[in-house]
């Protein structure tokens, strides 16, 4: 369970970088872009390049903010309950995420290969084929879900328990005089 653990954790670390490296990329156009519309020679599809690596940054950042347990949550009731119930509710969430992830990713997979053996379908300015997009909004929800279900394998091989337990902004006490 560890090895899983630890190969899934790489997996998230790699995409993480992926979209960093993107986010530079994107950074880049738009300046690029800016530069030459300033001068008076709008590069075409500048907006394009922007969007389409948007797509990138967004789905390749999904499981690290899951890793980090970064996503929205409401806590108000949830808050005031026992710890074990809070767990519990933490725990659905995860198997919620991990099989709606799945799906998602699935149905993406499938209308990426339609997509690639069908339709052709491309960008409007570029032409870029639209299946590659979708083979990485695919790759992005099947990576998060897949930390979701880390996240689990931690929690039950006792990785991530202690963590769990202690509230957030409470550190444990010690015994030094």
């Amino acid at each position: 369970m560890v090895v899983i653990s630890k190969v899934l954790d790489n997996l998230t670390r790699f995409t993480l970088w992926i979209a960093s490296f993107v986010l530079v990329i994107m950074m880049l156009a738009i300046v690029v872009g800016v530069v030459f519309q300033f001068l008076g020679h709008p590069i075409v599809g500048a907006v394009e390049v922007v969007q389409i690596l948007l797509i990138g940054l967004i789905m390749f950042t999904f499981a690290s903010t899951e890793a980090g347990d970064k996503h929205i949550k409401i806590g108000i009731i949830v808050d005031h309950l026992p710890k074990w119930i809070q767990n519990t509710i933490d725990l659905f969430g995860n198997v919620a995420t991990a099989v709606l992830c799945f799906i998602i990713g699935y149905i993406f997979m499938g209308s990426a290969l339609h997509d690639f053996q069908v339709t052709k379908e491309e960008t409007l300015m570029l032409e870029f084929p639209i299946y590659i997009l979708k083979f990485v909004v695919s790759l992005g929800f099947l990576v998060w879900g897949l930390e979701a279900l880390n996240r689990m394998i931690k929690y039950f091989s006792g990785i991530e328990k202690e963590a769990i337990m202690i509230e957030p902004g409470r550190e444990e006490s010690s015994n030094v005089s």
